[in-house]
């Protein structure tokens, strides 16, 4: 039903080796609402990146929130609330099934799905686990959702398979002084970590 809403309305619809795929498109003629933003946060809690276009699926953006870390003790998921310097952790887009990730004094680290799209090999999980053990200080594992079939949970989203926000809402929220004070809508919409930001309508 998302998708149908997005296809009618915000965004054009595109096929990838990996299904259909939303683009950036502008509002459709007698149709002011458009798509703004695209982004995708392969880790929970830590920064995403946007995109031009990304595939889709039944579960939401691809390899969006794929990934969690958590507590090696207690196998708790570790969340910004919890560790504030997972927030300093950059993710972007490497290769076709690839994600890199960077942080604070730490050397770039590469994780590559399979190409069944089914996640990383279990060596790359261990030496992810290893990389965010060092990084936070503690002992830490790098844990995948999925897998159990079409149905099983595929991500750590907190609310669904995808977060969309629109900006003239966002914009409603903004208190009178910080409209004056010229804060970005954009990074007011940031602030909900959306996967989609769309305008009119």
């Amino acid at each position: 039903a998302l998708v149908c809403l997005l296809e009618a309305t915000y965004v054009k619809i595109g096929t990838t080796g990996r299904g259909a795929a939303l683009s950036m498109a502008q509002g459709r003629r007698g149709s002011p609402p458009a798509l703004r933003g695209i982004y995708v946060y392969p880790v929970k809690s830590c920064r995403g990146f946007e995109a031009e276009s990304w595939p889709v699926g039944r579960a939401g953006l691809h390899l969006d929130r794929r990934w969690a870390v958590a507590c090696a003790q207690d196998g708790s998921i570790l969340t910004q609330k919890r560790e504030r310097r997972l927030a300093t952790v950059e993710t972007s887009a490497h290769g076709s099934r690839g994600v890199a990730l960077n942080a604070p004094g730490m050397e770039t680290l590469l994780l590559a799905s399979t190409p069944s799209g089914e996640g990383v090999p279990e060596e790359d999980s261990a030496r992810a686990s290893g990389w965010f053990s060092r990084f936070l200080g503690r002992p830490c594992e790098l844990v995948e959702a999925g897998g159990g079939g079409e149905g099983a949970k595929k991500g750590f989203s907190n609310q669904g398979g995808c977060l969309l926000v629109c900006e003239e809402s966002v914009g409603r929220l903004l208190p009178a002084g910080e409209r004056e004070e010229g804060v970005s809508l954009r990074s007011a919409c940031l602030q909900f970590r959306p996967n989609l930001i769309v305008a009119g309508g």
